[in-house]
Protein backbone atom coordinates (compact mmCIF):
# COMPACT_ATOMS: atom_id res chain seq x y z
CA UNK A 1 0.00 0.00 0.00
CA UNK A 2 0.79 3.46 -0.75
CA UNK A 3 2.27 6.07 1.87
CA UNK A 4 0.23 8.92 2.78
CA UNK A 5 0.65 11.98 4.63
CA UNK A 6 -0.21 10.65 7.82
CA UNK A 7 2.12 7.54 7.69
CA UNK A 8 4.95 10.65 6.60
CA UNK A 9 3.72 12.36 9.58
CA UNK A 10 4.37 9.59 11.97
CA UNK A 11 7.76 9.21 10.61
CA UNK A 12 8.72 12.84 10.64
CA UNK A 13 6.98 13.25 13.96
CA UNK A 14 5.40 16.23 12.10
CA UNK A 15 1.44 17.46 11.76
CA UNK A 16 -0.12 16.37 8.69
CA UNK A 17 -0.87 19.70 8.24
CA UNK A 18 2.89 20.48 7.98
CA UNK A 19 3.41 17.74 5.52
CA UNK A 20 1.19 19.04 3.18
CA UNK A 21 2.16 22.74 3.41
CA UNK A 22 5.63 21.00 2.29
CA UNK A 23 4.63 18.76 -0.57
CA UNK A 24 2.05 21.71 -1.66
CA UNK A 25 4.40 24.65 -1.33
CA UNK A 26 2.36 26.24 0.69
CA UNK A 27 -0.33 27.75 1.49
CA UNK A 28 2.00 28.05 4.75
CA UNK A 29 5.56 28.63 4.51
CA UNK A 30 7.74 25.88 6.05
CA UNK A 31 11.09 26.03 6.29
CA UNK A 32 13.69 24.49 3.90
CA UNK A 33 14.86 22.30 6.58
CA UNK A 34 11.77 20.91 6.92
CA UNK A 35 10.68 21.04 3.25
CA UNK A 36 13.70 18.69 2.38
CA UNK A 37 13.28 16.31 5.10
CA UNK A 38 10.03 16.10 3.96
CA UNK A 39 10.58 14.79 0.54
CA UNK A 40 13.47 12.82 1.11
CA UNK A 41 10.75 10.44 3.24
CA UNK A 42 8.31 10.84 0.58
CA UNK A 43 11.28 9.44 -1.53
CA UNK A 44 11.96 6.58 0.51
CA UNK A 45 8.69 5.63 1.58
CA UNK A 46 7.05 5.47 -1.80
CA UNK A 47 4.80 8.65 -1.13
CA UNK A 48 3.69 9.16 -4.79
CA UNK A 49 6.70 7.68 -7.02
CA UNK A 50 5.45 8.46 -9.78
CA UNK A 51 5.64 11.92 -12.29
CA UNK A 52 3.11 13.70 -9.95
CA UNK A 53 5.17 12.54 -6.63
CA UNK A 54 8.08 14.79 -8.88
CA UNK A 55 6.14 17.28 -9.64
CA UNK A 56 4.94 18.26 -6.40
CA UNK A 57 8.20 19.94 -5.32
CA UNK A 58 6.82 22.33 -6.94
CA UNK A 59 3.22 21.98 -6.77
CA UNK A 60 0.54 19.04 -7.80
CA UNK A 61 -1.05 19.56 -11.30
CA UNK A 62 -4.10 20.89 -9.91
CA UNK A 63 -6.34 19.28 -12.19
CA UNK A 64 -9.14 16.92 -11.64
CA UNK A 65 -10.39 14.61 -14.22
CA UNK A 66 -13.95 13.78 -14.64
CA UNK A 67 -14.78 10.69 -16.93
CA UNK A 68 -18.15 10.72 -19.26
CA UNK A 69 -20.46 8.34 -20.46
CA UNK A 70 -20.68 10.28 -23.89
CA UNK A 71 -18.69 12.14 -25.72
CA UNK A 72 -18.28 16.07 -24.85
CA UNK A 73 -20.38 17.21 -27.64
CA UNK A 74 -23.17 14.95 -26.56
CA UNK A 75 -22.92 16.50 -22.71
CA UNK A 76 -26.08 18.76 -23.33
CA UNK A 77 -28.39 15.68 -24.61
CA UNK A 78 -27.67 13.93 -21.14
CA UNK A 79 -29.29 15.60 -18.14
CA UNK A 80 -27.54 13.15 -15.23
CA UNK A 81 -24.26 14.55 -16.95
CA UNK A 82 -24.61 17.90 -17.41
CA UNK A 83 -25.89 18.20 -13.90
CA UNK A 84 -23.24 16.80 -12.45
CA UNK A 85 -20.92 18.70 -14.38
CA UNK A 86 -22.46 22.02 -13.02
CA UNK A 87 -21.42 20.70 -9.44
CA UNK A 88 -18.15 20.15 -10.33
CA UNK A 89 -17.11 22.86 -11.87
CA UNK A 90 -19.06 25.08 -8.73
CA UNK A 91 -16.76 22.93 -6.75
CA UNK A 92 -13.53 23.63 -8.89
CA UNK A 93 -14.23 27.10 -8.87
CA UNK A 94 -14.25 27.28 -4.94
CA UNK A 95 -11.57 24.90 -4.73
CA UNK A 96 -9.23 26.87 -7.37
CA UNK A 97 -8.90 23.92 -9.40
CA UNK A 98 -9.00 22.69 -12.59
CA UNK A 99 -11.27 20.07 -14.50
CA UNK A 100 -10.29 17.63 -17.31
CA UNK A 101 -12.72 15.69 -19.43
CA UNK A 102 -12.25 12.53 -20.17
CA UNK A 103 -14.88 10.37 -22.46
CA UNK A 104 -15.18 6.91 -22.05
CA UNK A 105 -17.59 6.84 -25.12
CA UNK A 106 -15.07 4.66 -26.99
CA UNK A 107 -12.92 3.19 -24.71
CA UNK A 108 -13.03 -0.18 -23.19
CA UNK A 109 -9.75 -0.47 -21.14
CA UNK A 110 -10.44 1.29 -17.75
CA UNK A 111 -7.03 0.97 -16.08
CA UNK A 112 -6.38 3.81 -19.22
CA UNK A 113 -8.11 6.46 -16.65
CA UNK A 114 -5.59 5.22 -13.52
CA UNK A 115 -2.52 5.50 -16.09
CA UNK A 116 -3.67 9.29 -17.01
CA UNK A 117 -3.84 10.10 -13.17
CA UNK A 118 -0.33 8.14 -12.21
CA UNK A 119 1.30 10.10 -15.53
CA UNK A 120 0.68 13.54 -13.76
CA UNK A 121 -2.30 14.81 -15.79
CA UNK A 122 -4.77 14.89 -13.39
CA UNK A 123 -4.44 14.59 -9.55
CA UNK A 124 -7.45 12.37 -9.39
CA UNK A 125 -10.84 11.28 -11.08
CA UNK A 126 -14.27 11.29 -10.64
CA UNK A 127 -16.14 8.73 -12.77
CA UNK A 128 -19.31 9.66 -14.22
CA UNK A 129 -19.61 6.23 -15.71
CA UNK A 130 -19.88 3.50 -12.50
CA UNK A 131 -19.56 0.25 -15.14
CA UNK A 132 -15.64 1.64 -15.46
CA UNK A 133 -15.13 2.19 -11.97
CA UNK A 134 -16.31 -1.27 -10.95
CA UNK A 135 -14.45 -3.37 -13.32
CA UNK A 136 -11.43 -1.13 -11.97
CA UNK A 137 -8.23 -2.15 -9.91
CA UNK A 138 -7.62 -0.27 -6.99
CA UNK A 139 -4.30 1.40 -7.73
CA UNK A 140 -4.66 3.97 -4.91
CA UNK A 141 -5.56 6.92 -7.29
CA UNK A 142 -7.91 9.42 -5.36
CA UNK A 143 -11.53 8.26 -7.33
CA UNK A 144 -14.82 9.26 -6.28
CA UNK A 145 -18.37 7.77 -7.92
CA UNK A 146 -21.06 9.91 -9.08
CA UNK A 147 -23.79 7.63 -9.72
CA UNK A 148 -27.97 7.04 -8.95
CA UNK A 149 -26.90 3.58 -7.72
CA UNK A 150 -24.56 1.81 -5.74
CA UNK A 151 -21.90 0.05 -7.46
CA UNK A 152 -19.38 -0.94 -4.92
CA UNK A 153 -16.57 1.28 -5.28
CA UNK A 154 -16.17 3.83 -2.58
CA UNK A 155 -16.13 6.52 -2.16
CA UNK A 156 -19.63 6.38 -3.86
CA UNK A 157 -21.90 9.44 -4.18
CA UNK A 158 -25.36 7.98 -4.63
CA UNK A 159 -29.06 9.08 -5.31
CA UNK A 160 -31.97 6.98 -3.26
CA UNK A 161 -33.03 5.63 -6.35
CA UNK A 162 -35.67 3.05 -5.19
CA UNK A 163 -36.78 5.44 -2.45
CA UNK A 164 -37.34 7.91 -5.26
CA UNK A 165 -39.49 5.14 -7.39
CA UNK A 166 -41.48 3.82 -4.93
CA UNK A 167 -42.89 7.71 -3.54
CA UNK A 168 -43.82 7.97 -7.56
CA UNK A 169 -45.90 4.73 -7.56
CA UNK A 170 -47.36 5.44 -4.02
CA UNK A 171 -48.62 9.01 -5.12
CA UNK A 172 -49.93 7.62 -8.32
CA UNK A 173 -51.74 5.28 -6.56
CA UNK A 174 -53.17 7.75 -4.28
CA UNK A 175 -54.37 9.51 -6.88
CA UNK A 176 -56.55 6.20 -7.62
CA UNK A 177 -54.21 4.63 -10.69
CA UNK A 178 -54.36 1.14 -10.53
CA UNK A 179 -52.70 0.09 -13.80
CA UNK A 180 -49.69 1.63 -13.75
CA UNK A 181 -46.82 1.07 -16.52
CA UNK A 182 -43.05 1.57 -16.63
CA UNK A 183 -40.87 2.66 -19.03
CA UNK A 184 -37.86 1.52 -17.71
CA UNK A 185 -34.21 2.33 -18.20
CA UNK A 186 -30.81 0.44 -20.59
CA UNK A 187 -30.67 -2.96 -19.50
CA UNK A 188 -27.48 -2.59 -19.34
CA UNK A 189 -27.42 -0.07 -16.23
CA UNK A 190 -27.73 -1.00 -13.15
CA UNK A 191 -29.70 2.16 -12.52
CA UNK A 192 -32.57 0.54 -15.16
CA UNK A 193 -32.69 -2.29 -12.61
CA UNK A 194 -32.93 -0.82 -9.54
CA UNK A 195 -35.88 1.42 -10.31
CA UNK A 196 -37.97 -0.92 -12.48
CA UNK A 197 -36.92 -3.36 -9.39
CA UNK A 198 -38.74 -0.98 -7.08
CA UNK A 199 -41.75 -0.12 -8.98
CA UNK A 200 -42.62 -3.73 -8.73
CA UNK A 201 -41.84 -4.00 -5.66
CA UNK A 202 -43.92 -0.93 -4.51
CA UNK A 203 -46.58 -2.15 -7.18
CA UNK A 204 -46.95 -5.53 -4.86
CA UNK A 205 -46.67 -4.20 -1.58
CA UNK A 206 -50.67 -2.51 -2.25
CA UNK A 207 -51.50 -5.57 -4.17
CA UNK A 208 -51.22 -4.43 -7.43
CA UNK A 209 -50.42 -6.40 -10.94
CA UNK A 210 -47.79 -5.89 -13.17
CA UNK A 211 -49.13 -6.56 -17.04
CA UNK A 212 -46.14 -7.36 -18.87
CA UNK A 213 -47.03 -5.28 -21.59
CA UNK A 214 -46.82 -2.18 -19.63
CA UNK A 215 -43.27 -2.38 -18.82
CA UNK A 216 -41.07 -1.59 -21.93
CA UNK A 217 -37.31 -0.19 -22.57
CA UNK A 218 -36.60 3.35 -23.30
CA UNK A 219 -32.92 3.56 -22.45
CA UNK A 220 -33.24 6.63 -20.86
CA UNK A 221 -33.34 8.45 -24.18
CA UNK A 222 -36.19 10.48 -25.74
CA UNK A 223 -36.45 8.21 -28.89
CA UNK A 224 -36.58 5.12 -27.44
CA UNK A 225 -39.20 6.28 -24.97
CA UNK A 226 -41.11 6.99 -27.51
CA UNK A 227 -40.97 3.49 -29.55
CA UNK A 228 -41.63 1.95 -25.91
CA UNK A 229 -44.38 4.66 -25.17
CA UNK A 230 -46.11 3.20 -28.24
CA UNK A 231 -45.84 -0.45 -27.77
CA UNK A 232 -47.25 0.45 -23.99
CA UNK A 233 -50.29 2.13 -25.31
CA UNK A 234 -50.98 -0.44 -27.93
CA UNK A 235 -51.83 -3.22 -25.08
CA UNK A 236 -55.42 -4.05 -25.50
CA UNK A 237 -55.77 -2.43 -21.79
CA UNK A 238 -53.56 0.12 -21.57
CA UNK A 239 -52.28 2.13 -18.40
CA UNK A 240 -53.82 5.12 -17.18
CA UNK A 241 -50.10 6.23 -15.54
CA UNK A 242 -46.65 5.79 -16.62
CA UNK A 243 -43.49 6.30 -14.68
CA UNK A 244 -40.51 6.82 -16.64
CA UNK A 245 -37.34 6.02 -15.39
CA UNK A 246 -35.99 9.07 -16.39
CA UNK A 247 -37.14 12.82 -17.60
CA UNK A 248 -35.78 12.17 -21.22
CA UNK A 249 -38.05 9.07 -21.77
CA UNK A 250 -40.69 10.91 -20.45
CA UNK A 251 -40.15 13.48 -23.24
CA UNK A 252 -40.50 10.60 -25.79
CA UNK A 253 -43.80 9.57 -23.96
CA UNK A 254 -45.00 13.12 -24.25
CA UNK A 255 -44.25 13.04 -28.24
CA UNK A 256 -46.33 9.89 -28.38
CA UNK A 257 -48.99 11.58 -26.64
CA UNK A 258 -49.07 14.61 -28.83
CA UNK A 259 -49.09 11.96 -31.94
CA UNK A 260 -52.15 10.14 -30.80
CA UNK A 261 -54.17 12.88 -29.01
CA UNK A 262 -53.86 11.72 -25.77
CA UNK A 263 -53.98 14.32 -23.58
CA UNK A 264 -51.91 14.52 -20.54
CA UNK A 265 -52.78 14.39 -17.24
CA UNK A 266 -56.62 13.97 -18.60
CA UNK A 267 -55.94 10.39 -20.59
CA UNK A 268 -52.93 9.70 -19.04
CA UNK A 269 -50.60 10.72 -15.88
CA UNK A 270 -46.81 10.76 -16.61
CA UNK A 271 -44.14 10.92 -13.68
CA UNK A 272 -40.19 11.32 -14.82
CA UNK A 273 -36.53 11.01 -12.94
CA UNK A 274 -34.09 13.35 -12.51
CA UNK A 275 -36.27 16.67 -12.09
CA UNK A 276 -34.03 17.92 -15.05
CA UNK A 277 -34.29 21.34 -17.49
CA UNK A 278 -36.38 18.92 -19.46
CA UNK A 279 -38.83 18.43 -16.87
CA UNK A 280 -39.88 22.13 -17.07
CA UNK A 281 -39.81 22.07 -20.67
CA UNK A 282 -42.58 19.92 -21.01
CA UNK A 283 -45.91 21.08 -21.01
CA UNK A 284 -47.58 20.09 -19.23
CA UNK A 285 -44.42 20.39 -17.21
CA UNK A 286 -43.53 16.97 -15.94
CA UNK A 287 -43.75 15.80 -12.34
CA UNK A 288 -40.08 14.40 -11.23
CA UNK A 289 -37.86 12.60 -9.00
CA UNK A 290 -35.04 14.88 -8.24
CA UNK A 291 -32.26 13.40 -7.46
CA UNK A 292 -29.56 15.89 -6.29
CA UNK A 293 -26.82 15.69 -8.96
CA UNK A 294 -25.28 18.75 -8.45
CA UNK A 295 -24.43 18.30 -4.64
CA UNK A 296 -23.94 14.96 -5.29
CA UNK A 297 -20.92 15.68 -7.79
CA UNK A 298 -19.78 18.96 -6.06
CA UNK A 299 -18.88 16.10 -2.48
CA UNK A 300 -17.37 13.72 -5.02
CA UNK A 301 -15.06 16.11 -6.26
CA UNK A 302 -14.22 17.27 -2.44
CA UNK A 303 -13.52 13.94 -2.02
CA UNK A 304 -11.34 13.24 -4.51
CA UNK A 305 -9.02 16.82 -3.43
CA UNK A 306 -9.19 15.22 0.07
CA UNK A 307 -7.90 11.95 -0.98
CA UNK A 308 -5.12 13.93 -3.00
CA UNK A 309 -3.55 15.65 0.03
CA UNK A 310 -3.68 12.11 1.82
CA UNK A 311 -7.01 12.45 3.91
CA UNK A 312 -9.90 9.96 4.35
CA UNK A 313 -13.38 10.11 2.41
CA UNK A 314 -16.09 8.42 2.67
CA UNK A 315 -19.37 8.40 -0.10
CA UNK A 316 -23.12 8.78 1.14
CA UNK A 317 -26.23 8.69 0.09
CA UNK A 318 -28.39 11.66 -1.14
CA UNK A 319 -32.38 11.56 -0.39
CA UNK A 320 -34.97 12.48 -3.60
CA UNK A 321 -37.81 13.69 -3.81
CA UNK A 322 -41.30 13.85 -5.96
CA UNK A 323 -41.21 17.30 -7.69
CA UNK A 324 -44.66 18.29 -8.01
CA UNK A 325 -46.19 19.65 -11.57
CA UNK A 326 -48.92 19.59 -13.76
CA UNK A 327 -48.52 15.82 -15.47
CA UNK A 328 -50.29 14.07 -13.47
CA UNK A 329 -53.93 13.99 -12.12
CA UNK A 330 -57.13 11.32 -10.80
CA UNK A 331 -57.63 8.64 -13.56
CA UNK A 332 -60.77 8.97 -15.57
CA UNK A 333 -63.19 6.46 -15.40
CA UNK A 334 -63.41 3.32 -17.54
CA UNK A 335 -60.39 4.42 -19.49
CA UNK A 336 -59.96 2.05 -22.36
Amino acid sequence: MAATIKDLARKLNLSTSTISYALNNGPKPVSEEVRVRVFEAAREMGYRTNRLAQSLASRRTNTIGVVLPCTVRDVILAPFVHLALNGIVNAAEETHLDVALLTAYDRTDPTQYIDLAKDSRVDGVIYLVPRIATSMPSPGTPLAIVSSSACGVEPAFIADNAGGIREAVRHLISLGHRRIGHIRGSYRTTDGDEREDAYRAEMAAHGLPVDPRHVECGDFLAEPGAEAARKILDAPLRPTAILCANDESARGLYAVCRERGIRIPEDLSVIGFDDSATAEQLRPQLTSVRQPIEEMSFAAFLAVVAQARGEFASGRQFATGLVMRGSTAPPKENVS
